[in-house]
């Protein structure tokens, strides 16, 4: 039970950040205001590439990824329009430990923004500083649904060089712990991972 409190007293509410402050327009993206959250970052000079969390060098867009609750994905397609000029590769976008926004959609299960990111051009084989590709940690989570979005972006054309850069995203290992997705997944998306292995397999050894 919750400890009684004297009398008068109460709980102090949450401190909401100041409108314009940079702490505001993180808020902004984590709450999925796309207007607002653009208007933000803009007003201080900023683009959705840009960093605005100092303490692990995420972008914005790396907030917007991560949260799982923009299931209109609104907010992300905006983002992503807005940059569509600015940068080459949706995967020149690293934070402070080199992971790309689709690194974070991976890690929080994000599947809409994972499949808006690969559709924008970021690669599941991507590796960040820890030899960690966004397929590892789908695989690591036992995310069946990324895995699928990032098998088919792999796959691509099922042709031979397409099986080989699938079967070598599948066996890449981190250099922190030496897994590769495949060893790391479990449940279904292992049974899905390994039924999908000797797919490509064949599709090697008929090529070959």
């Amino acid at each position: 039970p919750e400890p009684a409190r004297a009398p008068g007293s109460h709980r102090a509410a949450p401190r909401r950040p100041v409108p314009g402050s940079m702490e505001h327009a993180r808020a902004l993206c984590r709450d999925g205001d796309a207007t607002a959250a653009l208007s933000a970052l803009s007003a201080r000079g900023y683009t959705p590439i840009d960093v605005i969390e100092s303490s692990d060098g995420s972008t914005a867009l790396h907030l917007v990824a991560g949260v799982r609750r923009h299931d209109d994905g609104d907010l992300l397609a905006r983002f992503l329009r807005a940059i569509c000029l600015s940068t080459p590769s949706i995967d020149a976008v690293r934070d402070d430990n080199g992971s790309t926004p689709l690194h974070r959609a991976a890690f929080f299960g994000n599947r809409r923004a994972a499949q808006q990111l690969v559709s924008a051009g970021a690669g599941p084989g991507t590796p960040n500083a820890e030899g960690r590709t966004p397929l590892h940690l789908a695989a690591d989570a036992g995310d069946e649904d990324c895995l699928r979005i990032f098998v088919e972006e792999l796959w691509g054309p099922r042709d031979v060089a397409s099986c080989r850069r699938l079967v070598d995203a599948l066996e890449a290992r981190d250099t922190s712990v030496g897994h590769s997705p495949l060893t790391a997944s479990r449940g279904r998306a292992r049974r899905f991972l390994e039924s999908a292995r000797a797919q490509w397999s064949l599709c090697l050894n008929t090529n070959e």
